[in-house]
């Protein structure tokens, strides 16, 4: 019994080779580098999921520090009612507990007063206040 040898050979398509208006230069070799994709930090894509959606001004949930309640009990408050990340939840808890204050992030009036109440029933002091 014998088989039959294959072999096979990588052909770029013609669209594997054209350059991106992201090229940044080439290496000497023949390879292109291409940049990494930029993330704009400042820009904030609002989804109803974070309050979005709303056609009223955005308004600020700020967190403020107090001296009754651990740390980690104010980090979970803020996942399951505000529905941050815990990280995000975290940056915004240990703001509060350093500089006295900390945003959890902006949202449409009706939500930013829906959690405030919530938060406020948990024993956290929390304010709103228009950006």
């Amino acid at each position: 019994m014998s088989f039959t040898k294959f072999q096979f050979r990588y052909q770029p398509s013609p669209t594997t080779l054209q350059a991106t208006s992201r090229e940044v230069g080439s290496t000497g070799g023949g390879a292109t580098v291409i940049a990494s994709p930029v993330k704009d930090k400042k820009k904030n894509i609002r989804t109803e999921s974070n309050g979005g959606g709303g056609d009223g001004e955005d308004w600020e949930l700020t967190l403020f520090n107090d001296e009754t309640n651990y740390r980690s009990y104010v980090a979970d408050c803020l996942v399951t009612i505000v529905g941050l990340s815990e990280p995000r939840a975290y940056q915004a808890m240990m703001s509060a507990h350093t500089n006295g204050r900390g945003s959890c992030g902006e949202y449409c009036q009706e939500r930013a007063e829906i959690y405030k109440e919530e938060l406020q029933n948990k024993g956290l002091t929390v304010g709103i206040y228009p950006v």
